[in-house]
């Protein structure tokens, strides 16, 4: 079989099955009792093992059996999961990651031997033999080709079909596959055979089921019937080519001759008329995912489907859409040109049918952050545990979706924000008890849709940010000089935290200490067209906010005039506009201030902040209100010139130095439109 054209498929679902063992054992180290747990995590382990023998994947075939056959023992009540069993089974999933590495990078995996051996004393170690009850009962399943020289029973219509068959030049025979005795996979072996018949006849029966030979639930032995053209030495021969098969036999079954036989082959009891079953078909990937099969109003199965697709053709469909969204805002404004009714009609049903197309689009980027939130319960685990502290990760808001890219580019900076809560946020347990805290220190990440952003949130309940100390370590480092140091509030100091070579450790470690983790993390989050707020407060914990857009790919701006030029602000930001002339200007230290309905705000001249030339404040000027966070600044422009979708392009490398700018966009009339990074001009 040529596994190259299944490998991204199994590499995929191996990954989801290794996601999934990480959070079932996550649970059942927390409750070892579990049993649901352990099942779990058994059938992961089992369908890993299955999918690798299936790709020929031996090393990750084996290590998973021996994980088999320890979470086995668990589940019979020889073995309790407890520490040392569940450390070994996560190193089991850290090299199985490893190897899945390493046949993505056509290199030689991790030696899995050692760890094999592990599996193997744990078990020998824990083994207990169990008295004999007389009140359980104990079963023993027997294949029907374990019993002797007889075959299964074979329903009526299934001997129709046979008739039917001999008539047109097929045969059938009864094969019984029995599998060697040391046989580590028997349904992946048994598979094997029924793919080796594909497309060499019709399977009529299985003996067991076809489910039961998937499942392993039969012994050694199994029998098919099946009608074929080919020879009985060909049916044999492509059998035999199946590694682990000991022996098959096979016997034909004529239907012409049963009918007239005086004792006729035994009937089982026959079901409703029904055509005849498929022959085995080879699944479209190793190994198959299950169908969900619903009802449908008339009684026929239907199956819930679903296609992968390469991320980069997907790319380009939103691409293509992209210029379709921008030729709509061109044939909007053509419509004004024209006086036929049809003409109107015509551009404005494509326009309608662009917003639609547009909109299911943007759903197929959309995921949930699910996909890497389920990264950091393990990794939160194993740093409480390099450090000796205790810690629950609480996780909210898993099916919030988001674009893709976001998803993508979102990980490393909740990563520097979750090793910072447990490294710098959380006293060790001793220290948490003396202050009156749970011993178990809390930090939560949540998600959540707000308008057209989604909020993520980072929240600890530890020793929180002292600002005081802020300030001390700033001087010592040189980045900030005492008297602005002290000139400093709160909030400022927090800020602090993030400029590059800034760190409260006083000693560099493999976790912290080198001062590269908070302005990483801002620099991706405004990199995302996003938004980072914290606070903090001494001895009740910090709450770091993450505010980004829903998506990068298509936004609503609001196009201004800034003197020549136009400059697209993301309806996001925008909290409300208002005419220069309804508000009142003055001068607080040196700031120039808006004055609207009492309040005031920061007022920025985007023409001096851009250093555009030409345009002034005149009758037409209006000051748009804008909240990146939890600031609110007032951004004067000389004219609105209104609300309108834009799709967003990046500028060049070679146009750098644009640093209030997160892109650019072209309007209907062949205009350039920059994009306002209003984080940054705030």
């Amino acid at each position: 079989m040529d596994n190259d054209q299944y490998l991204s498929i199994f590499l995929d679902e191996a990954r989801e099955m290794l996601q999934l063992l990480n959070d079932r054992l996550l649970q059942l180290e927390s409750k070892p009792d579990d049993r649901k747990s352990v099942d779990e995590i058994f059938r992961a382990a089992h369908t890993l093992k299955g999918m690798s023998a299936t790709m020929g994947y031996a090393a990750l075939a084996d290590l998973t059996h021996k994980m088999e056959n320890l979470l086995d023992a668990i589940r019979v009540g020889k073995r309790q999961a407890d520490r040392t069993v569940v450390d070994a089974l996560f190193s089991c999933l850290d090299t199985i990651s490893g190897m899945l590495d390493a046949i993505i990078e056509e290199r030689s995996g991790p030696d899995h031997r050692a760890l094999a051996q592990r599996l193997t004393a744990i078990l020998e170690d824990g083994v207990v033999t169990a008295p004999v009850n007389a009140g359980v009962a104990v079963q023993t399943v027997v294949s029907a080709a374990d019993t002797g020289s007889g075959w299964p029973a074979v329903a009526d219509y299934v001997m129709t079909v046979i008739l039917e068959g001999e008539s047109q030049g097929f045969h059938a025979h009864w094969i019984e596959v029995t599998l060697a005795a040391d046989c580590m996979l028997k349904g992946v072996r048994a598979y094997m055979v029924l793919s080796a018949l594909e497309g060499q006849g019709e399977l009529l029966q299985a003996s067991p089921e076809v489910s039961d030979l998937e499942e392993e639930r039969f012994d050694r032995s199994f029998s098919l019937l099946v009608l074929s053209r080919e020879s009985v030495q060909d049916l044999e021969t492509r059998i035999r080519d199946v590694s682990e098969v000991a022996s098959v036999r096979l016997a034909p079954l004529s239907a012409q001759r049963a009918a007239a036989a005086p004792h006729p082959v035994p009937v089982a009891p026959a079901p409703p008329p029904a055509p005849s079953p498929p022959a085995p078909a080879a699944p479209s990937s190793p190994p198959q995912k299950a169908a969900q099969e619903a009802k449908g109003d008339e009684g026929k199965a239907k199956v819930a489907q679903t296609v992968r697709v390469a991320t980069e053709r997907l790319d380009a469909l939103v691409n293509l859409v992209g210029e379709l969204v921008i030729d709509r805002t061109r044939l909007q404004e053509i419509v004004h040109r024209y006086e036929s009714d049809d003409v109107k009609e015509v551009i404005r049903h494509v326009g309608s049918v662009i917003s639609d197309i547009h909109g299911v689009i943007m759903k197929l980027r959309m995921m949930p952050v699910e996909r890497v939130f389920s990264r950091f319960p393990r990794m939160v685990r194993d740093l409480a545990r390099e450090l000796g502290k205790e810690v629950q990760l609480v996780v909210e808001g898993q099916e919030t979706e988001l674009d893709r890219l976001m998803i993508d580019e979102i990980a490393d900076p909740l990563l520097h924000l979750l090793r910072n809560a447990v490294d710098h946020g959380l006293e060790p347990g001793d220290d948490r008890e003396l202050m009156g805290k749970p011993r178990i220190g809390t930090i939560r990440l949540a998600a959540r849709h707000e308008g057209s952003h989604v909020i993520i949130e980072v929240q600890d309940d530890g020793k929180g940010l002292d600002p005081e100390r802020i300030r001390r370590k700033a001087v010592e480092k040189g980045l900030i000089g005492q008297d602005e140091a002290q000139r400093l509030n709160d909030k400022q100091c927090l800020d602090l935290l993030f400029l590059p070579g800034f760190s409260t450790r006083d000693e560099v470690t493999d976790i912290s200490g080198r001062g590269v983790g908070m302005d990483a993390v801002k620099a991706k989050t405004l990199a995302l067209g996003g938004v980072l707020d914290m606070t903090s407060q001494v001895g009740r914990g910090t709450h770091v906010t993450v505010i980004l857009p829903l998506t990068l790919a298509i936004i609503q701006c609001m196009l201004t005039e800034v003197g020549e030029e136009i400059y697209a602000i993301p309806i996001s930001f925008i909290e409300d506009a208002h005419d220069l002339v309804d508000m009142s200007l003055q001068s607080v230290q040196d700031e120039e201030m808006a004055m609207l309905r009492g309040q005031s705000l920061p007022l920025r001249r985007l023409r001096d902040a851009l250093d555009v030339p030409g345009g002034t404040a005149g009758q037409e000027a209006s000051v748009v209100i804008v909240r990146v966070g939890s600031r609110r600044t007032g951004f004067l422009v000389d004219r609105l010139l209104g609300q309108q979708e834009v799709v967003i392009k990046p500028i060049s490398r070679l146009a750098g130095g644009i640093g209030q700018v997160s892109g650019a966009s072209i309007l209907g009339d062949g205009r350039i439109a920059l994009i306002l990074d209003a984080s940054a001009v705030a």
